[in-house]
């Protein structure tokens, strides 16, 4: 079974992880090379490299990020909203209990957790951090609570709200409100939607972060277009 490392090291080079055959202990690398992605994997600006033989891939995540895919943001101290964007680094529940691994065998039968197929898009990973997977009224995670594993809301502060923020300016090209629903009263695609992989403008693009798109599905003004959804 062969698994992916990810490498801040080298732009070049992607180390890879293979289990011998035949037993899951005795484990070999070896360097493959790469070329920047296809299709970039990677969120916040972070440059993706793919193997040229394998799905394999690495992100070399900016200042600040870090994860498999950039996808954690170390500078994120305030959630927007309800928190369903918020990819911070928080992780001790409102009644101070230190939260549990999303990734931890002791989640398995749980709802949300590391191992379901869209939690990437959920900002679960391999880590305790805070997280609003489900739309609830703010970020949470599990907790132990004596032998039983229950959830609890994380105590995190509301961004200070920017002057006019809901309010589309000019062309709307500094519009970073939260409104996620279009003139025709459709809800609007997370912009890392596995639907919109393949789309010009996406979460994965390298000047993501400077178009404001992210984990979130508020409306975004692309260049060379109209604004995205019904803001103002």
């Amino acid at each position: 079974m062969q698994r992916r490392l990810w490498s801040e090291s080298s732009p070049f080079t992607i180390v890879t992880l293979a289990y011998a055959a035949g037993t899951r202990n005795s484990r070999r690398r070896r360097a493959v090379q790469g070329h920047a992605c296809y299709s970039s994997q990677c969120y916040n600006g972070g440059r993706c490299k793919e193997a040229v033989y394998s799905s394999d891939f690495l992100c070399q995540c900016p200042p600040g990020f870090w994860g498999p895919r950039c996808e954690i943001n170390a500078m994120e101290k305030c959630i927007v909203g309800q928190g369903e964007s918020y990819r911070g680094t928080w992780s001790v529940s409102q009644t101070g209990v230190e939260c549990l691994n999303w990734n931890s065998t002791v989640l398995r039968g749980k709802k949300f957790t590391a191992m379901k197929p869209e939690a990437g898009t959920q900002g679960l990973g391999n880590h305790n951090y805070c997280r609003n997977p489900d739309k609830d009224a703010a970020p949470w995670c599990y907790i132990y609570k004596g032998i039983n594993i229950i959830w609890d809301y994380c105590t995190l502060p509301p961004c200070a709200p920017e002057q006019n923020a809901e309010c589309a300016q000019g062309n709307g090209g500094i519009y970073r409100g939260t409104v996620g629903v279009t003139k025709g009263g459709t809800h609007c695609l997370p912009w890392d939607s596995p639907a919109v992989t393949r789309k010009v403008y996406n979460a994965w693009r390298p000047d993501a972060r400077e178009l404001g798109l992210g984990s979130h599905n508020y409306c975004r003004y692309a260049p060379l277009s109209n604004l995205r959804g019904a803001v103002g």
